[in-house]
């Protein structure tokens, strides 16, 4: 994910937490892995995946308050190639 990531890692996952259980409609873990700069790699379970890219994604019918100021960029199956894509300077 990327955006303007709140200063606290703490914050961020309490706010990603709650916005994917409420797309989802019942609880779902998230887990901050690693954060660099204005970029992060979050994990949450593959049943989830949807639901948090709906959550964490702005939508054209939704008011700009409603989402979180981040989005989704990338969805991988491994950690070593999301610290990959993290550790790449050749995107911001």
């Amino acid at each position: 994910m990327a955006g303007a990531l709140p200063a606290s890692p703490r914050l961020l996952e309490q706010s990603l937490r709650e916005s994917v259980t409420r797309e989802h409609r019942g609880p779902v873990p998230v887990r901050i892995v690693r954060i660099q700069g204005r970029r992060a790699i979050v994990e949450v379970p593959h049943w989830a995946a949807a639901a948090a890219r709906r959550a964490w994604n702005p939508a054209p019918d939704r008011r700009p308050t409603d989402a979180l100021g981040i989005g989704t960029v990338r969805t991988y199956g491994t950690l070593l190639k999301a610290k990959a894509w993290l550790m790449d300077r050749s995107h911001p």
